[in-house]
């Protein structure tokens, strides 16, 4: 899907907006 667009900064975005979210969902689900 990423490498259609052939734009590594569409992965890294993805990538970082995926781990900010799962680490903001993760620490309320735990806490």
């Amino acid at each position: 899907y990423v490498m259609d667009f052939g734009l590594p900064e569409v992965e890294v975005v993805f990538t970082v907006f995926t781990e900010s979210a799962y680490y903001i969902n993760g620490k309320h689900c735990a806490s």
